[in-house]
């Protein structure tokens, strides 16, 4: 009885210690290379099964004001311009 009782432990310990020593594989997430975008925002959408996560959000800019976003190409609509 204390022969099983002893085996019954070890095995036990050794599959409590496999089990604590398993960890995931850490994900790394992917993204779409072409931009989404809303009225005001471009960003990448992600491809893995995190859908929410958005990589390089930022706000539309217009530096040459030509009414197109300089990084996403969004169509801003035209713009006014006065003397």
């Amino acid at each position: 009885m204390k022969k099983n009782l002893t085996k019954l432990l070890s095995l036990m310990l050794i599959a409590t210690t496999m089990l604590a020593s398993c960890k995931p594989a850490p994900h790394e997430h992917s993204f779409d290379t072409e931009w989404e975008t809303s009225d005001t925002h471009h960003w990448h959408a992600a491809t893995c099964e995190h859908g929410e996560i958005k990589d390089s959000e930022a706000e539309h800019t217009d530096a040459n004001e030509d009414g197109n976003c300089d990084v996403c190409g969004f169509e801003r609509g035209h713009t006014h311009t006065y003397e």
